[in-house]
């Protein structure tokens, strides 16, 4: 029987593990809905589940040994974070069990989930696990956007963008 959905072609770069470097990442809710809070006068007011979103990132180690999150942002409808992910060592001393995990390959039906692709996996998940606890309507988008950073010129543009996200609201392309 022939697959009923076409097969897509992966977002992220074929040339890269997208283990043991730092990211740049944005994951939007569905349709840009603002699940997470509200902006007013230059402050973000959190939701019930845009604190929960913001205590997951505060410290992803509890879960991930490999993750640290040095910033980040909840947003109305979106969150930006930068994303350490550590080695394979560091996570292999913390968790001897976690399954080895090899290089993926540019052929999709033999790609292996990545350390970045399991953490945002994991997140998204928690999410709507709490959401659905609390009885909330909510849905991500499908898919997020990763950058990887590349020296410290970048990780000073990206800094500052996360720093002032909430201060430039109204010109955000995200803001609906």
């Amino acid at each position: 029987m022939p697959n009923a959905y076409p097969i897509r072609k992966s977002p992220r770069a074929d040339w890269f593990d997208y283990n043991e470097a730092c990211y740049f990442i944005t994951i939007c809710t569905k349709d840009m809905r603002h699940y997470f809070g509200e902006i007013s006068d230059g402050i973000m007011y959190r939701t019930t589940l845009g604190e929960f979103l913001h205590n997951e990132l505060s410290d992803p180690s509890q879960h991930h040994p490999h993750i640290s999150i040095p910033q980040f942002v909840v947003m109305p409808n979106h969150m930006h974070a930068i994303v350490a992910v550590g080695t394979r060592r560091a996570v292999s001393a913390a968790n001897p069990h976690e399954k080895s995990m090899v290089k993926a390959t540019a052929d999709a039906a033999r790609r292996v989930p990545t350390l970045l692709g399991t953490y945002v996996a994991s997140l998204k998940s928690a999410v709507t696990r709490y959401a659905n606890r609390c009885h909330t309507p909510f849905a991500w988008q499908g898919r997020y956007y990763d950058h990887i950073i590349r020296g410290t010129d970048d990780m000073k543009n990206i800094n500052s963008y996360i720093a002032n996200n909430v201060a430039n609201w109204e010109t955000d392309r995200f803001c609906l």
